[in-house]
């Protein structure tokens, strides 16, 4: 039977726990917050952008490369966004399986299909499996402009040179605190009239296109 001397030292050692674990709790808070107010920012500035890009898609016409598109398309790439580290649920395994499902319901589609990777466990899952065009490391814990613009770079060179004929893009979109929803859209060739809608709101996203019309949930 446990004496009082031993059952005093439990009862600190679990206040000492409660102080810790409190502690963490406050951390975690903080950065969730943080998290929340620059997801928040970066949708403003996706609606702003949008705005400003349907302004000039209805000036006219335009023959800007980014907006050609092809008639037979034979090499695609995907630009795959996962996180660093595990141990979030369903947040990476949920888009990677949306991925692989993507991949396997059309492999007739691309004699080429390349994948590139910002976040090491999207990389971990394909690079035994995938034609690997570009692996981008540690970007996702901590992002940042250069970064943001070292991507769209090459993603413009790749499209432009001809290199793939269509570019997608595989995140997830947050919904909330708990709920996330993997998404796969066509970025390249831009598509003009997708940037008209009027309806725009954060909730929806122009240009998404699907390499099928299938949900890949």
């Amino acid at each position: 039977m446990i004496g009082i001397k031993e059952f005093n030292k439990k009862i600190v050692s679990l206040k000492n726990t409660q102080k810790m674990t409190k502690t963490m709790k406050m951390v975690s808070a903080s950065k969730f917050k943080r998290a929340q107010k620059a997801q928040i920012s970066a949708r403003e500035y996706a609606i702003k952008l949008t705005t400003l890009m349907g302004r000039l898609s209805s000036a006219g016409p335009t023959s800007h490369p980014l907006l050609k598109t092809k008639k037979s398309v034979t090499r695609g790439l995907i630009i795959l966004f996962t996180s660093d580290k595990g141990l979030c649920g369903g947040f990476n395994n949920n888009l990677i399986r949306k991925v692989r499902h993507l991949i396997t319901e059309n492999p007739y589609k691309y004699t080429n299909f390349g994948m590139s990777f910002c976040g090491r466990r999207g990389y971990m899952s394909f690079r035994r499996t995938a034609n690997i065009s570009k692996y981008y490391e540690n970007i996702t814990m901590k992002p940042i402009f250069d970064d943001a613009l070292q991507v769209a770079q090459d993603l413009i060179e790749t499209f432009t040179k001809g290199e793939y004929e269509e570019v997608y893009l595989a995140y997830n979109r947050f919904d909330g605190p708990l709920t996330q929803t993997p998404v796969i859209e066509k970025i390249l060739p831009l598509d003009a009239s997708a940037f008209t809608n009027s309806e725009f709101t954060p909730e929806t996203t122009p240009a998404k296109r699907s390499i099928k019309s299938q949900d890949y949930s």
